[in-house]
């Protein structure tokens, strides 16, 4: 843990439990009504690439703030936060002050990657909720229409354990 006391790092991470390996993307404008929230894409999606600015440690707990990182994409800068609903996704106008823990999970380093939880300021670990949502025409009811999304939620799904490939350390 001493090597990540006082380290950001910018970081691209993926699920890596079992049945829900995957990495972590935003949703897109056109795939759900739920643009900008966090959620496990398909191996054809590339993970968005986000900055932990790192704040301070307690225990075996690192506290980060999370934002998206510079990139090209309409959420650059904005910071993770937590819905009213438990769903973690991108503000821009609205103030995200609560920071994020960081528990590493066995060995791993900055420059190799490690394994960890992502933990919300409550302490409760991020996980996978799946829904399935229609596409076009809400009045459409056939079952081709609908779509699974894999969000990330801190209030309920299955708890993933997650893993940082870091481009960048700051």
């Amino acid at each position: 843990m001493d090597e990540f006391i006082g380290r950001s790092f910018i970081a691209r991470i993926r699920s890596v439990t079992p049945g829900l390996q995957g990495p972590i993307c935003f949703s897109m404008r056109h795939e759900a009504t739920k643009s900008g929230w966090l959620l496990r894409g398909g191996e054809d999606r590339t993970a968005v690439p986000l900055r932990f600015d790192y704040l301070h440690h307690a225990d075996d707990r690192i506290y980060y703030d999370i934002c998206a990182a510079p990139a090209r994409h309409e959420y650059a800068g904005a910071k993770l936060g937590v819905s009213t609903n438990g769903y973690l996704g991108f503000y821009h106008h609205a103030r995200v002050s609560d920071p994020w823990k960081i528990q590493l999970i066995g060995e791993g380093s900055l420059e190799q990657g490690f394994r960890f939880y992502l933990r919300d300021s409550y302490g409760q670990r991020v996980a996978v909720s799946s829904e399935e949502e229609r596409l076009g025409n809400q009045a459409n009811l056939h079952p081709g229409n609908l779509k699974r999304y894999d969000y990330l939620n801190v209030s309920y799904g299955e708890v993933i354990e997650l893993q940082a490939q870091v481009l960048e350390v700051l």
